[in-house]
Formats: structure tokens, sequence, C-alpha cells
């Protein structure tokens, strides 16, 4: 292990107190490419060093990503031994472990299951059924908001509501409390409600936690929800020794609990140290200043200046296009040019986007020009759920011997034909020796129970309309809408989501190969060009092989990363700031945040790319409009270039 002087030798003078300065509360705020987690690791390892116990020091954070890598690097600087005997975890498996030494209060035993996310819908589902079919993810978010604020389902049902919805949800929120205690488990939102209920109301429980932890180090902490830093304090007990690091500027989870005023008002007190880390060892000065000149439009922040280490580097590019195509086309043509004139890697290239439904138009650019992409997080356009739902129907309407489009939609909607069933129907079709075999059809010739050929009956009705209505009107995206009306595909949809937002991203995908679809006549021609074009398949199998490819992602999942060059897409206003967000200021604000984050991801350049016009779902073009961020951005360090 190096000693206290070579840990030192390697900090700037903020990194330096923040490692020393341990005993008491401190808050660290660490910008993008600040060394936080260098700090981190630095900090542990010298109060090792300085003979703090290792079985002491507690430090968790909120992914699973983070904590590995803090481990790593712990151990590597303080040995295995050492790494081992400190407690290194995510802030959900640490409340786990806590509620298994104390479980008694919760109603569990220490035996507890954690229920994922299918888990927790199979029981929710049927209580929500006695409730005029309340839908699945409003109460899940109804119960979520409970839990967040500390509300327990005994407390939520005896609170008088204006809102009939919430009384509703009350009830159902203490229906299901009562089955996961009956079947001895928690789901994911339970872990830090629990804990939080325990440290609370146990003594026991919080001495216990006292007396093993005398040093705390919470990181990411902008990722906090009201209940999760009232956690970490109750954590830190008499002696104060609580370290909470991040950047209220990065707090950009909002929708999940995350509350940055509430992160701000609990580490506001005189007995909170606070050190900045001030130097940007990432990006150039042009992108720290230009991004800083986006930020500080936020209310609700604590102010600050970041300088950085590196050259002035190159002016952010503003790319303003005519449409969403030209703008994709003109991304994909400027990262070829960036690989092939100055050899610029794939992999040091993000395309970094809003919402995931984006990434449709920037694919079909990228296959043009032959550059390899990877989607980080995302499903690739035509692999999404919902657009191989509806290209199964073209399918089978082109080819009715399509199994594999034949076993995806005979459920959809559900028709109640099990596995055993459609492999009957497949195996008698491949017998079938009549010239003209059929899949939707050759049910008829087997021995069928009267609910299963009920079930048929109506697939096969439907399917037969779908197929008269393409014979007289063969443009591809009426026929789409057709389908989606004929099968109500939007109610199956709707039943299939995991919440509102879920099922309307889906609907934008199926809106966005609608569009794709028109002035289409011909299936064989759509399916030809847009699902199983051979340089699709040449650079999907690419994609597989070669490592260099560049990264498409969204925003959020960016977020602890960096690239040597960042595009940002559809830069549009409604797309960020997300129209959904707009009506508030602390909607404005957290949107705001977003875009520092995505702007912060680029260490040499940056793109930014924006159209006046993008296709909708009426298949055409809508006047579009620079987001206003754009504007916010110093016009010292940007250029404007039209594509």
């Amino acid at each position: 292990m190096a000693t206290k002087e070579e840990i030192l030798a390697e900090l700037n003078p903020e990194q330096q107190s923040a490692v020393t300065d341990y005993e008491g509360s401190m808050v660290v705020e660490a910008p993008p490419g600040s060394g936080k987690t260098h700090t981190i690791v630095s900090r542990c390892q010298y109060m090792i060093l300085d003979g703090v116990k290792p079985g002491s020091i507690l430090v968790f954070t909120f992914t699973r990503k983070a904590a590995n890598e803090l481990r790593e690097r712990i151990q590597a600087a303080v040995g295995e031994q050492s790494a081992k005997a400190m407690t290194i975890a995510t802030y959900h498996s640490f409340c786990g472990q806590l509620l298994r030494k104390f479980p008694e209060l919760s109603g569990r035993n220490k035996n507890f299951t954690i229920y994922d996310e299918d888990d927790k819908k199979n029981v929710l589902d049927p209580i929500c059924k006695q409730f005029d079919n309340f839908k699945y993810a409003q109460a899940r978010n109804y119960i979520s908001q409970f839990k967040m604020n500390g509300i327990k389902s005994s407390d939520a049902v005896k609170t008088r509501y204006s809102d009939s919805f919430q009384t509703i949800a009350a009830k159902i929120y203490e229906q299901y409390d009562r089955v996961m205690v009956r079947c001895n488990a928690f789901d994911f939102d339970d872990l830090p409600f629990h804990a939080y209920l325990l440290l609370k109301n146990s003594h026991d429980a919080l001495n216990y936690v006292h007396n093993k932890y005398k040093y705390i180090i919470s990181d990411e902490n902008q990722d906090s929800s009201r209940q999760n830093i009232e956690f970490a304090l109750m954590l830190r007990g008499e002696n104060g020794n609580l370290c909470v690091c991040g950047d209220t500027d990065q707090s950009i989870y909002g929708f999940r609990g995350a509350d940055v005023v509430s992160v701000l008002k609990a580490t506001s007190g005189s007995e909170f140290k606070r050190v900045y880390l001030k130097t940007n060892y990432r990006s150039t000065q042009a992108i720290v200043n230009a991004s800083l000149g986006v930020i500080s439009k936020n209310m609700m922040r604590v102010p600050k200046q970041t300088d950085t280490i590196n050259e002035v580097g190159k002016t952010i590019t503003i790319m303003h296009a005519l449409n969403d195509s030209t703008e994709s086309r003109a991304i994909a043509m400027e990262i070829a040019h960036l690989h092939d004139a100055y050899e610029v890697p794939y992999k040091d290239i993000a395309i970094l986007c809003r919402v995931q439904r984006s990434t449709r138009a920037l694919e079909n650019a990228l296959m043009g020009e032959k550059v390899p992409y990877s989607l980080k997080g995302l499903v690739p356009f035509y692999s999404r759920r919902e657009i191989k739902d509806i290209v199964a129907y073209l399918r089978l309407l082109l080819n009715s011997n399509d199994e594999e489009a034949f076993r995806r939609i005979v459920n959809i909607p559900k028709h109640g034909v099990g596995a055993t069933t459609i492999k009957k129907i497949i195996e008698a079709n491949r017998k079938n020796t009549k010239a003209e075999r059929d899949l939707v059809n050759i049910y008829e010739s087997l021995s069928l129970s009267y609910k299963i050929k009920a079930g048929l009956d109506e697939f096969k009705n439907n399917f037969n309309d779908i197929k008269e209505y393409y014979k007289t009107y063969p443009e591809i995206n009426d026929l789409i809408e057709y389908i989606i009306d004929k099968v109500s595909y939007k109610n199956y949809l709707q039943s299939e989501s995991d919440n509102d937002t879920d099922y309307n991203e889906r609907l934008w995908n199926i809106e966005e190969l609608q569009d794709i679809s028109a002035g289409y006549t011909s299936i064989e021609d759509f399916i030809q060009n847009f699902i199983v074009d051979p340089d699709t398949s040449k650079i999907e199998e690419d994609v597989e092989e070669d490592p260099d490819r560049v990264n498409i992602m969204t925003m959020h999942s960016s977020k602890g990363l960096e690239f040597r060059v960042v595009f940002l897409y559809e830069v549009n206003e409604d797309v960020i700031p997300h129209i959904k967000s707009a009506n508030t200021q602390q909607g404005i604000e957290e949107e705001r945040r977003l875009f520092y984050v995505a702007m912060t991801r680029a260490k040499k350049e940056l793109y930014i790319a924006y159209a006046d016009s993008r296709n909708q779902s009426d298949y055409k073009p809508v006047k579009a409009y620079p987001s206003r961020f754009i504007n916010e951005i110093p016009a010292a360090y940007t250029k404007k270039r039209f594509v």
C-alpha cells in the first residue's frame, strides 16, 4: 500500500482536503470529470493508514456498476483483506443486509425473498381487478410514492384524500402489503422504505449501525430521495462522520424519486464542511465553459465555478438541419469523416438522444454510411417487440407459411392458444401435401377443444379481413393502421406495458414504423428495403464481432461515461426539455441538468444537432424549433453549421 505522502502527492489541494479531513460531516461537490471516485478511494486508503479499522467504514452508492468499480479500486488500493472488512455496497443491498439482521419489525423473518417486477405484477394484478380493474401501472406508482414519503399501508388507508384514485390506491396498497408479509417477501421499493422505518423505530438497530460503522461515505448523493438522505443522516450517529459525495447539477432521476431540493436542504447545516472539486480533468475549456453557461441558468443549485487543466479546444458545432433525415445523415457522414480522415476510433464516439424512439433514423443513416454502431441499453428499432408484432402480420400476409410470424401473432391479442396447440398447427401444416398450405386455416382439420377453436376462429376472421383490406388498399401505412384497429392492438399493448411511459414509448415506435412505410404499396418491397436489407445484415454481423463501433444511448444512460467525441441528437424543443416536463420550473431544471450531463460526456469535441421539421404520426413534416438550451450556451463557444 502507498504511504500517506504518496497518496496526497497524486491529489490536488481540494481533493487533499476531502481525503485528510475525514472526521465530522462533509459535503464533497464533484462536478463531471473532477476525480470523484479517485478521491473516495484515496480517502478510504488514507483513513486505514491513519489507524481507522476497515470494518468501521461503510461506502454505498446507487448502482451496482458504481459499487463494483469502487470495490475493485478500493481493493487495489488497500489490499484484499482490508477491502473485504469494509462494507461496500449499493444502497438497496445495504438496506437488505440491515433488514436480514433485524427482520421482525417488518413482519418478515430473515429468510425473506426479493420480488422482481414480474413477481410484483403477479401479486398486484388480481388485487387491482377487485377495484374496477384499477390499472397496475397506476397502483404501482401510487404505492411507490407512499413508500418514498415514508407512509405505511396501515396509515395510508386511514388518511382522507381529495384524489379518489389515491384513496383506492391506499386500499390496494394495504392488501398488497398483507400478501407480501404472508409471502415473507419484499419488493425493490420495500428495501429502503423498511430500512428507513427500522432505524426510525428500533433503538437496537440504530445502536447496531452506530457501533459497527464509524465512518459513512454516501456516493452519488444527488440521486437521493428525501427518505434516502434522512436515512443517511441517521446512519452517522453522534460522531457525525458522514461524507456525502455528488453533484446536484447532475441530479436527473426525479422520476425515480430523486429530490435535489431535499438533498440541498438536508446538507445545508453549519455542521457540514464543504469541499468543492473544481478541476475538470475530462473536457476542454470550451466544453467546460459552455456547459457551465447552461447549468448556471438553474435556480435550485449550489453556485460554483469549474476550471480545467486541458486545452481550450474546438468550439461546439451546432448542426442545423432541414429535417430529421438530413440531421441523421449529417451526423453519420461527420462520423465517417472523423474516422476516415482523423482516425478517430468508432468506440470513442457517442450519439446521445433524449428518448429511445429517436434511434430509428440514426440507425438507417449509419447503415447507409457503413458505420458500425451499438445501442447501449436500447433495443434496436426493428428488434422492439411492438415493431416485430406488426411486421409479423405483414410477413404472414406475404407468406402464409411463415412459422415464426404465425407463432408470434396468433395470440396477439390473446386468443387462448397455448404452445402445444401452436406446435400441432405447425406440424399439421408441414405434413399438408396440398399445394395451398396455410397456417391460418389448417387448424380446421384438427381435433381441438371448442374454446381453442373459438379463439382460432377469431384470429382467422381478423386475419382474412386484413388480407381483403390489403387487396383494396395497398398503401402499407394505411394497412398498418387497419391492423392496429382490427386486432385492438393498442388495448393489447396497454395491458402489456409496465406503465404509461412505457406504453407511450411503444406507441411512438409504431408511429415511427408508419412514417417509414408511407409511400409503399408492396409488403415485399417494404420488408426488403427496411427489414431484411443485405447491407443491414452485414453491419449487424460486424457489430457483433467488432468492438469498435459508435455508441448510441439515451442521455440518462450516458451518465458516468465519457467519450472523445459526442453528438447530441434531436435537440429540439419538446424533446429536450421534454414536452411532459416543460410545464413546471422543477421539470425544466431537471431537463437542463440532463442536458448538462449530456454535454459533459465529451472530452474533445461536441456536436449539437437539431432540425426545422420532424416527421410525426400523421406522416407529414411538423415544424420543430431548436431547444431553448442551445440559446443558453455562450455564443463564444459555438459555431453554427447548416447541414
